[in-house]
């Protein structure tokens, strides 16, 4: 089965208490789960154990009470009396004993499944398709959510009830026990179909709850993040004017949003109608089983303040029974919670590993050597830079010649070879290319370029002719469809976006990004001649410091001029061999643009420069040109220094 086809089956499988929900709550809690949540496992286990011995004496001091009453016994009642002080202290320390306990697994639990799903969302590039609506079988809505609130909503919930579920089959067996020994196998048996009635019943109105829970926590996604662009976006907003059709947006989400939640809040109701039908259910239960041996004559031979003691211990026995059912049958809102939330993160962990498995694929199809996305330095590796081929292909649109045999000689930094690719639509575009079909869905077809040492490449052309896909194939996070793309092994790359990033940190952590550093006097030294040399070097007064940590938007303490300079300052702390500029300058200055390119120039590290334009106002700091145009054909030439 191919990734599209199992990611779609996957996201249509219906949201319900069935194999799937316990497929994926159990390989999430495997995943959760270590040595640690064994120990605290067992620990809650054997606490909860003394808890419930504690309970059961706890529940008979009323009868204990009732007998020193109805015997008038002044000494046996302040007996009773420091005894039930002393049980009571000790269940209150059980209990919290047990809570604390369940708090710290849920903690655990917690750290190691989002370190795990970390792990895999930051794996290659990941992160980028299941949040790109560009590639309809990978993209997963409020992955954010999924991440945070709803694995926390899913783990806290269960460690709330992990200590009932551990414990109940225990409590049950043992009460069920000694029902047995007072009422015979009657007693017992009649609780126990009573319960497995409720629960069949409770099942079936719990699958609504489960779908509506998951609808619900989507538009409580799609609300915040609507609020959250607010936020990024409130300059551009207020520039527009638009405050007026944002907040008519805002109140149609809400509407959207309250409007899911409504829905499961009824079908909330109903689960909770019987489940309290059912809780009071139990103490008619309770009179039935207890009305066995009381009717036998069993008791008739105790005097009255026995017979009222074993009746009230009798009871308790039995209401206890019908009460370990009822705290099953009482979860059914909570485990339908926890089933709307468990399968939003198994969908997100399913897609995760359908992405790592699918990309490891293709690079043992390809060249046999294992590959990366961009290290976490600029330092690249020989293996992120060694050549990928996916279905090469024989045809070619026109060759690039150059006469200089002196040019020729010089290895290429990158040599691209019939090249073909689209949007990130993979099983679509594969089944085409291999048909001929439809060639407009193509974005680029059968592309030949060589780039060497001393190479300044511009790339020019229209919009959306896909100078800026071409960027993401070359960065290996879109996958070409035909052809070949070689990188010279011994060079580092880096590719500068049109709109920079910015990190949570300081200053200085924007500047020497995606690299760590400490804040020591050398680099502190570097980051103030690189800002100097860019005229930036205002800014840091305008941050406090260099390393002081801030925790406002970054994006909105500079302007687009400044973030684009901000981003070069990272080339020159840190130069690559070749770097790749998607219109990395529109926004700067014609002076401060040349003053960068020059500057540029005069790096010796940075062999080769590649730059996406939409005219050809950059010609003039390149010595070669790519053009593409609008019917997907391009042209190579150079051009005089």
């Amino acid at each position: 089965m191919s990734r599209s086809n199992k990611t779609e089956r996957l996201k249509k499988a219906p949201y319900k208490i069935n194999s799937l929900f316990f497929a994926r709550f159990f390989t999430i809690l495997k995943l959760s789960s270590s040595f640690l949540s064994l120990v605290l496992s067992l620990i809650i286990l054997f606490v909860s154990i003394g808890q419930q011995i504690l309970v059961y004496y706890v529940g008979l001091l009323a009868s204990k009470f009732t007998k020193t009453l109805v015997d008038q016994d002044f000494s046996a009642f302040q007996g009773v009396l420091w005894q039930a002080l002393g049980l009571m202290s000790a269940v209150s320390l059980v209990n919290a004993i047990v809570q604390y306990a369940s708090s710290i697994l849920y903690i655990h639990w917690r750290e190691t499944m989002c370190q795990h799903l970390h792990k895999h969302y930051f794996k290659g590039f990941n992160f980028l398709h299941v949040n790109s609506s560009l590639s309809s079988h990978n993209f997963i809505d409020n992955v954010d959510q999924r991440i945070t609130a709803d694995l926390d909503k899913m783990l806290s919930t269960f460690s709330s009830i992990f200590p009932l579920l551990l414990l109940s089959p225990f409590t049950i067996a043992y009460y069920a026990y000694k029902c047995y020994l007072t009422t015979g196998i009657y007693g017992p048996l009649v609780i126990f179909a009573v319960f497995c009635g409720g629960t069949i019943i409770n099942k079936f109105l719990m699958g609504p709850v489960v779908s509506r829970t998951v609808a619900q926590e989507l538009a409580e996604g799609n609300f915040r993040y609507f609020h959250m662009r607010v936020r990024s976006c409130c300059q551009s907003i207020a520039f527009y004017r638009g405050q007026t059709y944002e907040s008519e947006t805002a109140n149609q989400r809400l509407d959207e949003l309250l409007t899911v939640q409504a829905r499961l809040f009824f079908s909330q109701f109903v689960v909770k109608s019987f489940t309290s039908f059912y809780d009071y259910m139990g103490a008619i239960q309770s009179y039935l089983v207890i009305a066995i041996p009381i009717f036998r004559g069993d008791f008739d031979h105790k005097s009255p303040g026995d017979r009222s003691e074993l009746v009230g211990a009798y009871a308790f026995q039995s209401l206890y029974l019908i009460y370990s059912f009822s705290q099953l049958i009482d979860l059914s809102n909570k485990i339908s919670e926890i089933a709307g939330v468990t399968h939003r993160v198994g969908e997100l962990l399913e897609s995760l590993y359908i992405l790592t498995s699918s990309s490891e694929l293709q690079i043992r199809n390809s060249t046999g050597r294992k590959q990366h996305g961009v290290d976490d330095s600029y330092e690249a590796t020989e293996d992120l830079l060694s050549s990928y081929d996916s279905n090469d292909s024989n045809e070619g649109q026109s060759d690039i010649k150059n006469n200089n045999e002196k040019y020729q000689s010089v290895e290429p930094v990158l040599k691209v070879q019939g090249l073909t690719f689209g949007l990130p639509d993979g099983a679509k575009l594969s089944s085409m290319i291999e048909t001929n079909e439809n060639d407009d869905v193509f974005l680029i077809k059968y592309l030949d370029l060589t780039v060497r040492s001393g190479d300044r490449l511009l790339i020019s052309g229209p919009n959306g002719v896909g100078k800026s896909s071409l960027f993401r194939v070359l960065n290996q996070m879109w996958h070409q469809h035909a052809g070949r793309i070689t990188y010279a092994s011994n060079k580092t790359f880096l590719f500068l976006p049109q709109t920079p990033y910015f990190c949570q940190g300081s200053l200085m952590d924007q500047l020497f990004y995606p690299t760590r550093v400490e804040f020591s006097e050398d680099n502190l030294r570097k980051a103030n001649e690189v800002l100097k040399t860019l005229n930036l070097e205002y800014i840091v007064e305008r941050c406090g410091s260099l390393s002081e940590f801030q925790s406002w938007d970054w994006s909105s303490v500079f302007s687009q001029g400044e973030a684009q300079r901000l981003s070069f300052a990272r080339v020159f702390l840190n130069p690559p061999s070749v770097l790749f500029m998607d219109e990395a300058t529109s926004a700067v200055s014609s002076d401060e643009q040349t003053r960068i390119f020059r500057l540029l120039s005069l790096q010796s590290r940075i062999e080769c420069l590649v730059s996406i334009a939409h005219s050809n106002s950059l010609l003039e700091f390149h010595n070669c040109c790519l053009r593409i145009n609008a019917d997907k054909t391009w042209q190579f030439e150079r051009v005089s220094a």
